[in-house]
């Protein structure tokens, strides 16, 4: 069901007029809060490895998805 949310809430933003900042800041808040309440490890797991992504990036070499 949270994954379900999860993409509800990409599609969302990706027909979200650029004007309208304001409520999509109120939508990220909103999910990450709700993301951080549901599960708090799964949450810093995947910060960690979205850095870990951006790193690789930038040092040239290709991100290992797992």
């Amino acid at each position: 069901m949270f994954i379900l949310e999860g993409i509800s809430f990409f599609i969302h933003t990706l027909y979200m007029p650029l004007h309208d900042l304001k409520t999509f800041f109120f939508y990220c808040k909103h999910y990450l809060e709700r993301f951080v309440h549901k599960s708090p490890d799964a949450f810093f797991l995947a910060l960690i490895s979205s850095l870990q992504i951006t790193e690789k990036e930038k040092s040239g070499t290709k991100p290992d998805f797992v």
